[in-house]
Formats: structure tokens, C-alpha cells, sequence
């Protein structure tokens, strides 16, 4: 008996620290209710020193001709669209209700239609990064899948919040 409970207490501890490490002390995760279909959505509020922080949902966008876009969706259960980075390195996303946009300020990895696997952007103490992984798929001739990857925001002051994330990066004919 004692030869079973011990590997199944390891493996209890083992999940349960797992689940500890992946998210922040100081990061509490909470769905509040649609706003009522006008297109902001979902938010999730992040407890942070001196009051909260959404992380909202982005508008669709219509790409123009000749445009490249990586888009971001949340794998949640919700999956709403909570990135969206253009050209040039400029990106956009929702906090507290407010599309602001970010600058790329780093990049590595593959490269693939101007975005990068790895990727760090800035606005005002705000750091959104990515991790991606771009997947070609067959009759995609202008972009690929983003099948899996993470987005952290995080802000000056050490707290961040984690979350997974899927998509594509596309371009628009000219």
C-alpha cells in the first residue's frame, strides 16, 4: 500500500506546485460579464498595487492591401482577440478599456511576414511579450498558423500575468 500512496502524494505535490508556479502571487484572475455585444467584450482583471488591471479584447481589423498582421487570440475560454501586431514593429491591445498602443523593443527567433517568435513590446511601465510558434500550413501562401505560444504583460515593479495564446500572421493581397 505504502508503494502506492507515496508515488501518488509526489504526484499530487508535484501538480499542485505546477499550478502555484504559473501564475503570480500577486496576479488575481477574474472573467467579469460581456459588456453587451458592442465589441469590447471580455476583460480579465489583474490585481495589481493600487487598483486593477483589464486586459481587454481588441476590435476586429480589417487588414489594407499589402498589410501584414499577427493576431492573438486568448486560449480561453472566451477567445478573444487580445493582441494585434502591425508593421514596423507598432502593436495594439486593450487595458483598462483603453486600446493603447506598443513599440517592439525586441526581437529574435524565426521570422516570419515582420513578426518574430519571440518578441518584447513597450508602453508607458507596460511590457507585453510573446513566444509563438508559426506552423506553415498547406494552401496558407501569405502567412502561418500560430498554434501555440504565450503572451506575458507585466509592469515595472515585478507582477505579471500569463496567458495562453493562438493565432496567425497573414498579410493581405496587394
Amino acid at each position: 500500500m505504502k508503494q502506492l500512496i507515496y508515488p501518488l502524494a509526489a504526484l499530487v505535490l508535484l501538480t499542485l506546485g505546477g499550478c502555484v508556479a504559473a501564475l503570480p502571487a500577486t496576479a488575481v484572475i477574474a472573467s467579469l460579464p460581456n459588456s453587451g455585444g458592442d465589441g469590447s467584450a471580455k476583460t480579465a482583471a489583474i490585481a495589481e498595487p493600487g487598483g486593477n488591471l483589464r486586459l481587454g479584447t481588441l476590435k476586429p481589423r480589417k487588414l489594407a492591401a499589402g498589410e501584414c498582421g499577427l493576431f492573438l487570440w486568448s486560449k480561453t475560454a472566451d477567445q478573444k482577440l487580445v493582441f494585434y501586431g502591425a508593421g514596423q514593429g507598432a502593436a495594439r491591445a486593450v487595458l483598462n478599456d483603453r486600446e493603447l498602443p506598443f513599440m517592439r523593443a525586441r526581437a529574435d527567433g524565426r521570422e516570419v511576414m515582420g513578426q518574430f517568435e519571440q518578441q518584447t513590446f513597450s508602453h508607458e511601465g507596460y511590457q507585453i511579450s510573446v513566444d509563438i510558434l508559426f506552423e506553415a500550413r498547406a494552401g496558407m501562401s501569405r502567412g502561418a498558423v500560430v498554434s501555440q505560444g504565450t503572451l506575458r504583460l507585466s509592469r515595472t515593479g515585478g507582477w505579471e500575468y500569463i496567458i495562453p495564446v493562438g493565432g496567425l500572421v497573414a498579410c493581405e493581397g496587394a
